[in-house]
């Protein structure tokens, strides 16, 4: 299997974009204004290539079948008291409520594509180019085929984003540049991480700095600019939310494209980010079950990555310890600004995948930063779930969603969490040890406690206290890592997150 290639990488050689792909590519001007790949009469070819698995050879950089070429921008306007235990019988009817608009399945199932798909692509690569090629086709071709929508309407909302390359700056740089301009430029020109493009934009040379130019570092920095970019466009078109897809995300999603619309209709209305990967291990707090609008057009793949076809399971995303990837997620308009908003009062961000998973969506903050959730076709076991699970769980049959009050309640209460868990048969749920981020800030989440921690620890203690209070240096120290995971060069380490 083919090594993924992911936003801000290099391609392994310079010999992979061929032909025109190659030509084209040493021309192209690194223009502020943003860019859209036209699909033109070129979707079909792809599209179709990509749905039955074929070599797509024909995506390049150039004239045909796609261009680089002026974007023609698209715009549009408690339940205090409840105590320990399974509740099922008790609280049933109250705990869970039908929903109260549910659209009709048949006519969900007709649902055109409403919302921007930006697809980065890395334009020095020619597999990258392949890859994202093929994402767009299979998003255009499905679309066309089971929606009944025709090529140039599922265009329009198909964008095609370059993607931040530091090793090939100054090509790429003024995108890095746009896309942090929404922040001061005083403040960013030191911030950890976001400040480098403005630092580098000053310099003759207006290269990549040795202290970034090796892999990791160049990477997460290019995949940094490459998302934050992105979020600037939804505000920059005025969208309600945009779907985000790395060049093969379509093809790692756990979803199928054609539940991409589905997902956001049927979304909570608080979400900020929807992460579309699957979670083996228990996220957050289930929050709903929905039809899929996608049944029986899975290929056999995809069926055998994503389990049940028939539903999707919605969850909270704000107990997730470890989290990495941002191949494919919804981000909402009032998501890009929380963020914005935070980053620029800490002074920065690093690996942009770790901080928001790991960092921002994080359960329980004084200033909540954002509302974070997950949605797959595959059912996380109850054994694996902490919170309360009713009865229907899994039952596909039913449509149905927790009352939030509930959901509030568990997010707040980490001790019952676990406790719902441990009530449960089965010995296969990991506890949810979250940990302060200082003695004085004791319900402020920054973590997860280490495994030596964890494995020391019973999380079915009623008595235990969470989040932990980072007394020990074992514990401290994994909080210091566990955000980002990454290191620091040594102009960096002094603004991280502006401490």
């Amino acid at each position: 299997m083919m090594m993924r290639r992911e936003c801000g990488d290099p391609p392994a050689s310079t010999s992979m974009a061929t032909g025109p792909a190659r030509a084209s590519t040493s021309s192209t001007s690194s223009s502020s204004t943003p860019s859209k790949l036209s699909l033109g009469r070129a979707c079909a070819i792809v599209g179709v290539s990509a749905l039955v698995g074929g070599a797509v050879s024909s995506v390049y950089w150039g004239s045909t079948p796609l261009m680089l070429g002026d974007e023609r921008t698209l715009r549009r306007p408690s339940i205090a008291g409840l105590g320990e235990g399974a509740y099922a019988k008790k609280f049933d009817s109250t705990m869970f409520v039908d929903e109260k608009h549910e659209k009709d399945f048949a006519a969900r199932r007709n649902a055109p594509l409403r919302t921007r798909v930006s697809v980065l692509v890395n334009e020095f690569s020619g597999d990258d180019v392949q890859d994202a090629g093929k994402t767009a086709g299979t998003v255009v071709s499905k679309f066309m085929k089971f929606r009944h929508m025709n090529e140039q309407g599922v265009a329009n909302f198909v964008h095609f984003e370059r993607a931040v390359v530091p090793l090939y700056w100054p090509k790429t740089l003024d995108l890095a540049l746009e896309a942090v301009k929404v922040f001061n430029l005083d403040e960013t020109n030191n911030a950890a991480w976001i400040g480098v493009a403005n630092r580098v934009e000053k310099t003759a040379s207006k290269r990549v700095p040795e202290a970034w130019s090796h892999y990791p570092m160049h990477h997460h920095l290019g995949c940094l600019y490459s998302h934050l970019r992105l979020w600037h466009n939804v505000k920059r078109d005025n969208l309600e939310s945009m779907i985000v897809l790395e060049s093969d995300g379509a093809f790692l999603a756990s979803v199928d494209v054609l539940d991409f619309q589905n997902i956001i209709d049927n979304a909570p209305k608080d979400f900020d980010v929807i992460f579309l990967k699957d979670s083996r291990k228990c996220p957050g707090h289930f929050v709903k079950q929905f039809k899929s609008t996608a049944i029986g057009q899975n290929t056999t793949l995809m069926d055998a990555r994503r389990g049940s076809p028939n539903m999707i399971y919605m969850y909270k995303m704000n107990k997730k310890c470890g989290f990495a990837g941002f191949e494919s997620y919804i981000i909402s308009s009032k998501g890009v600004d929380k963020i914005r908003a935070f980053v620029a009062k800490r002074g920065g961000m690093d690996m942009v995948d770790a901080f928001v998973g790991n960092y921002l969506c994080k359960a329980k903050r004084p200033n909540h930063v954002i509302d974070c959730y997950t949605a797959s076709t595959i059912k996380i076991d109850r054994e694996e779930m902490g919170g309360y699970l009713p009865d229907w769980y899994g039952d596909e049959r039913i449509e149905k969603s927790v009352d939030s009050s509930v959901i509030e309640h568990f997010d707040k209460n980490f001790t019952a969490f676990n406790l719902e868990a441990c009530a449960r048969p089965g010995n296969r749920y990991a506890g949810f040890l979250p940990v302060a981020y200082t003695e004085d800030e004791p319900d402020t989440v920054y973590a997860c406690a280490s495994d030596k921690i964890s494995n020391s620890l019973n999380a079915c203690d009623a008595s235990l206290g969470l989040p932990l209070i980072p007394t020990r240096a074992g514990v401290r120290a994994h909080v210091e890592t566990s955000a980002s995971g990454a290191s620091f060069s040594h102009d960096e380490k002094r603004h991280r997150f502006g401490e």
